[in-house]
């Protein structure tokens, strides 16, 4: 700010006065702080790997001006000048990533971040965890709405990839939450809703958790009489840049000859669009039909089922009937390691817990 206080000054002495306060301003006005930039970056992938390609994204940004230089050190005697570099650890352990960003008027910021890498996956395959859940509106076996209890059964086994049916979202039953953003920021998983119906002002559907970026997302809807139905796609990279789709999805319900109908025509189509030029796929949920349905046979076209055992999923608290699947595309690319039935009063169903091997191709 710029000012004079003076007392009882003569006339030359008021002269020179307001001559240095003019010229005090004006190199003021030439000294206008330059705003620093704010350096900011994420990393694509969710699991880190030594020996794997790992994106560092820039997301910095300058109020009164621009970005002009980028400076990474990666932590491991490496560097990059890039905006956004590509780099690959050779050994597991914690490193320190810093960036430093200059702007147009040289202010410069700096950001530093850990990440832990992990040793390098299998050559040959790849573990990954995948669960199905019915999570029953989030009401457990006794009919209390409890979401906190569906994410602690969900982190306790810690799926890399969760299938849920039965989600809603914004319905006026629910007190209108987004039940798919709340599991998905209880269990730290990043999350898809799916549309089947529209319910009570809002929406009601299939969901998708996941540990892994999801690259995209698309809805299909299933052939059904009773209600209508949906299937749940995303486009998934595993580490490595393994890419794999995975679905989630719910048929329609009833004994009828009508609903067996729409639930065999149902299968047909989930064969059609997803189990197709060998891309490697796994499709999980409620399928509302039993092991020995034609609904199932006409999917075993296609899909090889996780569970062998068929192990009863519902009701939760006395299971009597398999009614929840995992299965996965093409047999070749998948080696069943571990597969169970979860026992919990979190939802009226028993979610179905599945660890494979995703087996790459060179």
């Amino acid at each position: 700010m710029c000012f004079v206080n003076f007392f009882r000054l003569n006339k030359s002495r008021f002269l020179i006065v307001i001559l240095f306060a003019i010229s005090s301003c004006a190199k003021e006005s030439d000294d206008i702080r330059n705003i620093l930039p704010t350096a900011s970056f994420t990393i694509e992938e969710t699991k880190l790997y030594s020996g794997q390609e790992i994106s560092f994204i820039d997301y910095s940004s300058d109020q009164d001006g621009e970005i002009v230089g980028w400076e990474w050190d990666f932590g491991d005697d490496n560097v990059s000048e890039e905006q956004n570099p590509v780099h690959v650890y050779n050994a597991e352990g914690e490193y320190t990533v810093t960036l430093q960003v200059q702007d147009n008027d040289n202010g410069i910021d700096l950001l530093s971040k850990k990440i832990v890498v992990l040793p390098a996956v299998n050559n040959s395959s790849l573990r990954i965890k995948i669960m199905t859940f019915n999570v029953h509106r989030g009401e457990s076996a006794s009919g209390v709405f409890n979401l906190d209890a569906i994410a602690d059964v969900i982190k306790a086994h810690d799926p890399d990839y969760v299938a849920l049916q039965e989600v809603d979202l914004n319905t006026v039953r629910n007190g209108k939450i987004d039940m798919a953003k709340v599991l998905g920021e209880k269990t730290n998983m990043n999350y898809c809703f799916g549309r089947a119906i529209y319910y009570q002002e809002g929406e009601y559907g299939n969901a998708i958790l996941s540990k892994n970026n999801i690259d995209s997302e698309d809805n299909f809807v299933l052939p059904s009489i009773n209600e209508e139905r949906a299937a749940l796609r995303i486009s998934s990279k595993l580490a490595g840049s393994q890419s794999f789709s995975f679905v989630s999805t719910h048929l329609d319900y009833g004994e009828d000859n009508n609903s067996n109908t729409a639930r065999i025509n149902a299968a047909k189509r989930i064969n059609d669009e997803f189990a197709i030029n060998e891309i490697p796929a796994i499709i999980a949920g409620d399928f509302n039909d039993t092991p020995a349905s034609e609904c199932i046979a006409v999917l075993k076209e296609k899909w090889n089922f996780a569970d062998t055992n068929n192990n009863p999923t519902f009701p939760s608290t006395n299971p009597v009937k398999k009614i929840d699947y995992i299965a996965f595309y093409p047999a070749s690319r998948w080696t069943v390691v571990d597969v169970k039935v979860i026992n919990t009063s979190a939802s009226d169903h028993n979610p179905l817990l599945l660890t494979v091997d995703f087996n790459k191709v060179n």
